[in-house]
């Protein structure tokens, strides 16, 4: 992981480089938007958050510049992973190196 790249920066700067609100909550999906990542579980998982906080936003960096992400990583409050079986997951590597939280919801790590 290149830690130059992944790095803490100023959040206000973050969210204008991207056009986001500086004042609402942001919540990361960074990754593709298929079947074992498990989308809909984090939409819906929003939804109900939403339901409480209106304001909570859902991001989704998806295919954009390898560069790019650290930018959406610095600019949200958490980092959200719901994949059906992960190793050990770079985006929470890289999120890390953010200081960015993360949540994960891994089903396929823990024996059933």
């Amino acid at each position: 992981m290149n830690l130059e790249l992944f790095q803490p920066r100023p959040r206000d700067k973050a969210r204008a480089d991207l056009g986001l609100p500086l004042e609402v909550p942001l919540v990361l999906f960074a990754g593709k938007r298929r079947p074992e990542k498990r989308y809909d579980l984090i939409q819906a998982a929003i939804a109900r958050l939403q339901a409480g906080q209106p304001e909570v936003r859902l991001i989704v960096c998806e295919d954009e510049p390898h560069e790019r992400v650290p930018r959406f990583m610095n600019a949200c409050d958490v980092l959200v992973l719901a994949s059906q079986a992960e190793g050990s997951p770079m985006v929470v590597k890289e999120a890390m190196a953010c200081n960015l939280p993360s949540y994960l919801w891994m089903s396929g790590m823990w024996p059933r």
